[in-house]
């Protein structure tokens, strides 16, 4: 008898325990709701290619007040498993979606849809100069100023998962080709030949992490400030 009440209380401890979980996990998206809006970071394009990479490109994605909404005329919800693409774009639609959207086909709202570059590089003095993106031009700084106060959104794609310093180095060997100090004539030969080639140097995943344990700290990269949570800035 002993032993049945036992495990009744511990079956209805770990059952309130999980309650008390999924109502911490809803206060804790009521917050992030409040504070981000329906800015749901960098999203999946139609199209693009980085090989073996789902998802395959990815869009600024953040939100405008008219236009096309995200996802909405892309796949439609019974073929949107018939591609990696597809699959990453509902993934997402039923990661954000809610009210009346939750587990369409859509977000239902537009979004930003100029292709991301995690990375902006430019000339100055003879040499390349790189700057993490948080969006496409005209949202980057808007993004980045949020993360700088409230941190990185959970379940944001992980801008961490492009290496900075990866692309430090691979602008600083353009920069030594360019100048004529290059010293890895045969290493360097494909890095930067022109400033056309130099909105390249990080296509097809040449600048991504392949391992999430490896991937940048962005919270620390933006305000110097360690985090104490890994899921801040992963």
């Amino acid at each position: 008898m002993t032993r049945r009440r036992s495990k009744r209380k511990a079956v209805v401890l770990e059952g309130l325990g999980g309650l008390r979980r999924s109502k911490r996990r809803l206060a804790q998206k009521e917050t992030a709701k409040k504070v981000y809006g329906d800015d749901y970071g960098i999203l999946p394009s139609a199209a693009s290619a980085i090989p073996g990479r789902v998802p395959l490109g990815f869009i600024c994605g953040y939100p405008v007040p008219s236009g096309e909404q995200y996802g909405g005329s892309m796949f439609a919800r019974s073929a949107a498993n018939d591609t990696l693409q597809g699959r990453a774009i509902q993934a997402i639609n039923e990661k954000w979606g809610e009210g009346k959207w939750n587990g369409r086909e859509t977000i239902g709202i537009p979004v930003c849809k100029k292709k991301y570059a995690p990375f902006a590089f430019r000339k100055k003095d003879g040499k390349y100069l790189v700057e993490r993106m948080f969006g496409c031009r005209c949202h980057s700084d808007i993004r980045k100023e949020m993360i700088e106060t409230h941190g990185v959104r959970d379940g944001w794609e992980p801008f961490g998962q492009w290496s900075l310093q990866k692309a430090q180095d691979f602008a600083k060997r353009g920069s030594d080709k360019v100048n004529g100090t290059s010293t890895k004539v045969e290493k360097d030969a494909a890095i930067v030949s022109s400033d056309e080639e130099l909105k390249s140097i990080c296509s097809n995943g040449k600048c991504a992490w392949k391992m999430k344990s490896k991937f940048d700290n962005i919270r620390l990269e933006v305000t110097g400030v360690e985090s104490s949570d890994e899921e801040e800035y992963s």
